[in-house]
């Protein structure tokens, strides 16, 4: 269940850094001149304020790896559709990866439950695993910034 942890820490953490540095449309655009740094700090600033998000992500990427002498190029496409609500917390994500042609896909719901958070996860739609965790920190996450 650890393993499950951090792939769920991870992915969630990714997903919601993509996510704040995707933000900045809409009534309050950010000024260009602003550093990445500052726009990326209003984005939190204006994320924290929502009630609901959702995010529909695609990323197609090679990646070079370069051992002892070995290179190996591995390509590796993402899907992610997550929706999240902020009070009470509720998160439901679904994931399709291909690294080196090799499939593999999940579904995950979290629930707020108290204090607590109940995480249900699934590779294959049919066998689902139930953990319970006492914190969003433990998820990576913090109740008062997402994305950190």
């Amino acid at each position: 269940m650890s393993k499950m942890k951090k792939i769920l820490a991870l992915v969630m953490t990714l997903a919601l850094v993509l996510c704040l540095c995707a933000c900045g449309g809409g009534t309050r655009a950010l000024p260009k001149e602003l550093s990445f740094e500052e726009k990326l700090q209003q984005s939190e600033e204006l994320l924290g304020q929502a009630e609901s998000m959702h995010m529909d992500m695609d990323v197609d990427m090679s990646m070079y790896l370069d051992v002892m002498g070995d290179s190996e190029t591995m390509d590796v496409t993402m899907h992610y559709d997550m929706a999240v609500q902020r009070e009470p917390v509720k998160v439901h994500m679904t994931m399709d990866m291909s690294i080196m042609g090799i499939q593999q896909g999940g579904e995950f719901y979290v629930e707020q439950d108290g204090d607590q958070m109940v995480v249900y996860y699934s590779a294959d739609g049919s066998h689902w695993s139930r953990e319970v965790v006492d914190s969003m920190e433990e998820l990576g996450l913090s109740p008062q910034n997402p994305g950190e």
